[in-house]
């Protein structure tokens, strides 16, 4: 809160140097004649001046004047100019001999990062995107390192967190192989902390809500994804045309994204809600929104899918977990720091235990030529009720 609150004052302390960029960039446009969008943007220290192709060298020297009266200090090495492909010597100035003289800033043509987001061409789009996503895939290994409990927390809020914000400001075509790929890192790291293989099992149960018996961490290869690029683009729609009006025209040339392609789960729950006859999830409240309404179909989809399997394959206590975990409230321990001074903290073992338990997978390992450690004369694979049995720990069974 106090970074929030830090930027807030940072961008209110730039408000009249943008509003001079912004001045001086229409005054550029109007000079030369340039029937393109001109202006500036900003949030928090990044600063974006936009401007046609002629107007550029003009609106360089304005800039560093007004940067430089209001004591704010250029770092030329990080800017740069973006055109269109094969356009860079567009850009260059002309000396009193007819030479070219290249701008005071790096031009490209193939792209840029602004705010962390990649803008340019699709090329470039797609190349920033893999790399990006395949940066935040990389440490997540690492998380076997470290407590348990700690290990998931740090998947929950922080790693898996992390891809939300390009989701949302990239098209989905673009990347959504990539997020299937750390969707998988995602998935082998929950496996990982609870120390058994990967299955399609885990990667269900980690997507669901807790409430429906999962982990509540949801996939960002899928229609929720979609959502948040469409819920975005809304979101620009609606500042540019109150605020920035000039800059509408070419926005309803903007790709086409069709929620939930290819995803069986979204294409079930459509057909549930769109069932006249109820007769599927007749428990649905229909007077929701329709994306609600999608979104929890969808979930009811996956957990019914996954029970049933479970009930087919004789997995009946496998069931019954899964069902009895489907409530509000039951995986709240997941990420709970053990109540006053943390004196109910799980121990890293136990806490192991439980998330096999919510992965559906049997708590105890495999038990190989493990010994009675009370014994130590009776070997587990010999006799698997041997704990219940066992005349060492007959008096502690009596108490």
């Amino acid at each position: 809160n106090s970074w929030c609150c830090w930027m807030a004052l940072f961008s209110c302390g730039q408000h009249e140097t943008l509003l001079a960029l912004h001045e001086a960039a229409i005054a550029a446009k109007e000079a030369v004649g340039s029937s393109l969008p001109a202006g500036a943007t900003g949030f928090a220290d990044d600063t974006t001046v936009f401007i046609g192709e002629r107007g550029v060298n003009m609106l360089i020297d304005s800039s560093r004047e007004i940067l430089g009266r209001n004591r704010v200090k250029l770092r030329v090495d990080k800017c740069k100019i973006l055109v269109h492909p094969g356009r860079r010597d567009e850009v260059n100035g002309i000396d009193a001999e007819g030479r070219a003289i290249p701008p005071a800033f790096e031009v490209v043509d193939s792209g840029l990062t602004v705010l962390g987001t990649p803008v340019g061409t699709e090329g470039y789009r797609r190349a920033a995107l893999e790399k990006a996503f395949a940066d935040m895939a990389r440490p997540v290994p690492a998380l076997t390192r470290v407590d348990p409990q700690s290990a998931f927390t740090l998947l929950q809020l922080c790693f898996n967190a992390r891809p939300c914000f390009l989701t949302r400001v990239s098209e989905p075509h673009l990347y959504m192989d990539y997020v299937r790929t750390f969707d998988k890192a995602v998935d082998n790291a929950v496996a990982a902390i609870a120390r058994t293989p990967p299955s399609a099992e885990i990667g269900t149960l980690r997507s669901l809500p807790q409430s429906m018996g999962g982990l509540s961490l949801p996939r960002h290869c899928g229609p929720q994804s979609e959502e948040g690029t469409l819920a975005s683009r809304a979101m620009t729609k609606s500042y540019v045309m109150k605020y920035r009006p000039e800059l509408a025209p070419g926005m309803e040339c903007w790709r086409h994204i069709e929620v939930g392609t290819g995803n069986e789960a979204r294409y079930r729950a459509e057909l549930v809600i769109e069932d006249d006859e109820e007769v599927a999830f007749a428990d649905l409240d229909r007077s929701l929104p329709r994306d609600i309404l999608l979104r929890i179909a969808d979930y009811k989809y996956s957990w019914m899918a996954l029970y049933q399997r479970l009930r087919r394959t004789g997995r009946r206590h496998h069931a019954a977990w899964l069902l009895s975990g489907s409530s509000t409230g039951t995986g709240k321990w997941l990420t709970w720091r053990g109540g006053l001074e943390g004196r109910f903290r799980f121990g890293s073992e136990e806490f192991v235990e439980a998330l096999r338990l919510r992965l559906l997978v049997d708590p105890l390992p495999t038990p190989g030529n493990s010994l009675c450690p009370h014994c130590a004369g009776i070997r587990f694979t010999d006799a698997p009720l041997h704990a219940l049995e066992c005349p060492r720990l007959q008096p502690a069974r009596r108490w």
